[in-house]
C-alpha cells in the first residue's frame, strides 16, 4: 500500500511498518528506563556495600581500642597501687616517728 499523500512527497508506509517502528520506539523507551532502574539498583548496593565496609572495619577497630583501654586501667590501677604503697610506707614512718617522739618525751619525763 505505498502511494503519495497529496502530491507532496510523503509516502505511506505499510500499518505493519508503522506498528514495527512504534514497538521499535516503546522497545527503546522501556530498555531506557529499565538500564535507570538497573543502574538506580547498581548506586543503591554499592553505597551499601560500602557502608557495609566501613561498618566492618569499624568493628574490626573495637576490640583494639578495647585492648588499649584495658591497658590504660591496668597503668592506672598500677600507679594507684605504687601510690598506696607510698602511702603506706608515709604512715609507717609518720607511726615509727610518732613512737620515737613518745619515747623522747617518756625519756625527758624520767
Amino acid at each position: 500500500m505505498m502511494g503519495k499523500d497529496h502530491g507532496q512527497g510523503l509516502e505511506l508506509e505499510s500499518s505493519d511498518v508503522l506498528l514495527y517502528k512504534m514497538s521499535c520506539r516503546l522497545q527503546r523507551k522501556m530498555d531506557r528506563r529499565w538500564d535507570l532502574t538497573r543502574r538506580r539498583w547498581d548506586q543503591t548496593r554499592r553505597r551499601k556495600q560500602k557502608k557495609m565496609g566501613s561498618d566492618q572495619k569499624k568493628m574490626g577497630s573495637e576490640p583494639k581500642k578495647m585492648g588499649s583501654e584495658q591497658k590504660k586501667m591496668g597503668s592506672y590501677q598500677k600507679k594507684m597501687g605504687s601510690e598506696q604503697k607510698k602511702m603506706g610506707s608515709d604512715q609507717k614512718k609518720m607511726g615509727s616517728a610518732q613512737k620515737k617522739l613518745g619515747s623522747d618525751i617518756q625519756l625527758t619525763d624520767q
